[in-house]
């Protein structure tokens, strides 16, 4: 028997009588990062560690901040105005297709 997430009130008027019944296994849609990874600060000139999307601020804010895709092993750039004060802080991450063995080039 599957593990129950029973639906709302809201949710079971949705339902037909033949499922109204039913439980459902809903998987997670997204899996908590590691604080450590999210509460870093990144700095430009140093090397990606993990390829994502990261949140970039800039110093007095002469710019809007963004979010940028960085891929791992690359450096995080340096800022044309404010340099290597630009922040970067991961926001989600994503795996570059070259990071995953299927599509890596034989040797």
């Amino acid at each position: 028997m599957r593990q129950a997430l029973i639906a709302s009130h809201t949710d079971h008027d949705c339902l037909s009588e033949k499922t109204a019944g039913m439980r459902y296994n809903v998987p997670p849609f997204e899996v908590p990062m590691p604080a450590l990874l999210t509460d870093r600060v990144f700095w430009p000139n140093h090397s990606v560690e993990m390829s994502g999307v990261y949140r970039v601020s800039h110093e007095h804010d002469h710019a809007p901040a963004d979010e940028v895709l960085c891929i791992r092993g690359e450096m995080f750039p340096r800022c044309n105005r404010c340099g290597g004060k630009a922040k970067f802080m991961l926001h989600s991450e994503v795996r570059h297709v070259k990071e995953l063995p299927h599509f890596q080039k034989a040797a």
